[in-house]
């Protein structure tokens, strides 16, 4: 029905311990998205502000085998129309999901960690509106590279292959 495509976002977060299995993981506290010279405003047959709303604290799980699992995602998209609207009068599409996998390569030289996703299923929440053009229970499929810096800086790993 339609393609949402955000050419900049933002997700802040707080590295867990590293080294232990229940606290190896990115928390992720805050996000925004943004494209077409306005924030939130993502490109699209309609216009949609994007906000990230995710149910439960969402988080980055990187392994060593180059897996990445974001889990939690959600996103908001409320056509640009409805955003003066008072609160609960807002139309909204909201696509959300318990986990996406994804992948970073390995290498064992140094590199900066770019962390991709490619058509994962999410499923769009229960109360959406009809600008979603779908039914409840419908799966949208989301394409996302995410690009890790630090205070403006490149973060980069090295995975020793075994």
């Amino acid at each position: 029905f339609w393609t949402l495509a955000c050419s900049e976002g933002s997700l802040t977060g707080v590295v867990g311990q590293n080294n232990r299995p229940k606290n190896d993981f990115i928390l992720i506290t805050s996000g925004q998205f943004a494209g077409g010279g306005n924030e939130g405003l993502c490109s699209s047959a309609f216009d949609f502000v994007t906000a990230w709303v995710p149910q439960n604290p969402p988080e980055f799980i990187l392994d060593k085998k180059g897996g990445a699992q974001l889990r939690f995602p959600g996103f908001k998209m409320t056509p640009l129309e409805d955003i003066e609207k008072p609160p609960g009068q807002h139309e909204a599409c909201t696509a959300l999901s318990n986990g996406i996998k994804g992948a970073f390569p390995l290498s064992n030289s140094l590199q900066q960690l770019v962390v991709s996703y490619t058509n994962v299923k999410m499923h769009l929440a229960a109360d959406h509106g009809a600008e979603c053009g779908s039914r409840a229970g419908h799966s949208p499929f989301m394409s996302a590279t995410f690009t890790f810096t630090s205070e403006g800086q490149e973060v980069e790993v090295v995975n020793f292959l075994h």
